[in-house]
């Protein structure tokens, strides 16, 4: 039986995608997005994925589907982890 209260199950690894403040964060279509993975945030300077495309796989793949429209320079893509909670999951 799993813990309900072990690391796995109260958090989920997430991209987080931080776009500088000085930028006009993308708007994109949903379905476009959809590929990357599950997305909790995608508005505003702060987003958060969760995918199973490896890290460095998906800032390329995300910075070529900006087409240019955002420079690598101008947002950060970490990892990291949010609470089940704050996800609505």
């Amino acid at each position: 039986m799993k813990n309900p209260f072990s690391m796995e199950e109260t958090y989920r690894e997430v991209y987080i995608i931080d776009f500088k403040k000085e930028v006009t964060p993308p708007k994109i279509r949903e379905e476009k997005l959809k590929r990357f993975g599950k997305w909790f945030k995608k508005n505003g300077h702060a987003w958060v994925c969760q995918s199973k495309i490896p890290i460095e796989e998906f800032k390329i793949e995300f910075l070529n589907h900006l087409s240019g429209s955002v420079s690598e320079d101008e947002l950060d893509i970490k990892k990291g982890t949010w609470p089940v909670a704050v996800l609505g999951l």
